[in-house]
């Protein structure tokens, strides 16, 4: 059963869009979540709404500390699973972006 009740735009420019997006937590709990895409209302109510398949437009940072041997991660809530997970920092990328044209080694 899908938890993601409703999208609504709040803002819409040529790079982003804000969200409102309504879903019933796993208490049962009507709650509200914001989110920014770069995917359009009606795109984004195919993937919540109707669970269509979405394309890859993310990429991930593996962030290594040398001198500590540590990986960076990051804790944060996922309002379509509806638990916090442990994951790696990302950011999106454009369609025509190469997704290793900026890869960048750092010596820490």
């Amino acid at each position: 059963m899908n938890r993601i009740n409703s999208v609504k735009p709040l803002l819409e420019t040529k790079f982003v869009g804000l969200y409102e997006v309504n879903y019933t937590n796993k208490n049962g709990n009507e709650k509200t979540w914001t989110v920014a895409s770069r995917k359009d209302e009606e795109t984004l109510k195919s993937i919540y709404l109707e669970d269509k398949k979405d394309k890859i437009d993310a990429v991930i940072i593996s962030a290594y500390h040398r001198s500590k041997n540590k990986l960076v991660i990051i804790k944060e809530f996922r309002v379509p699973i509806n638990k916090y997970i442990l994951e790696l920092p990302a950011g999106l990328v454009d369609a025509d972006d190469d997704y290793f044209e900026n890869t960048v080694t750092s010596s820490l």
